[in-house]
């Protein structure tokens, strides 16, 4: 069977699949070609939002080729990225320290509802960090 587009009265176009099966495409307006950003774009990026700049004339005036919102985006990211990556040895001796302060006490909560030792359940949890994400207030294992 050949394929063959054909335009309804709504101009959506169908197209007949290998399986003869009729799909609706879906027409999409031209987009940019994607582009990876430099790090000297990172950095004329963040130094414009410091010097007060809104994200259209960021856009415009450095990045013509970028959306606002891509912009916008992009220094999202960065900003994300630097609050994570700005843990600096004293921050993460602290973190450690109030970890091993109340793991006893916070493990404890989920061990008695697993009828397991807090030990166990945190061992179980670090051994397995990896497989389990998050999903709203749902856990998912994968």
């Amino acid at each position: 069977m050949s394929r063959k587009s054909t335009r309804t009265r709504s101009d959506s176009k169908l197209a007949t699949t290998s399986q003869g099966v009729l799909a609706e495409s879906i027409d999409q307006r031209p987009q940019r070609p994607v582009a990876m950003w430099t790090l000297e774009e990172d950095e004329k990026l963040i130094q414009a939002r410091v010097e007060g700049l809104s994200w259209e004339p960021i856009s415009q005036k450095y990045f013509p080729t970028k959306s606002a919102n891509a912009c916008r985006k992009r220094h999202e990211r960065l900003m994300e990225r630097r609050s994570h990556d700005d843990w600096d040895h004293t921050r993460l001796e602290a973190l450690a320290t109030a970890y091993m302060e109340c793991r006893k006490e916070m493990w404890s909560h989920i061990a008695e509802r697993m009828g397991e030792r807090w030990t166990t359940v945190e061992a179980k949890v670090s051994q397995n960090r990896r497989c389990i994400a998050y999903e709203s207030d749902n856990i998912v294992v994968f």
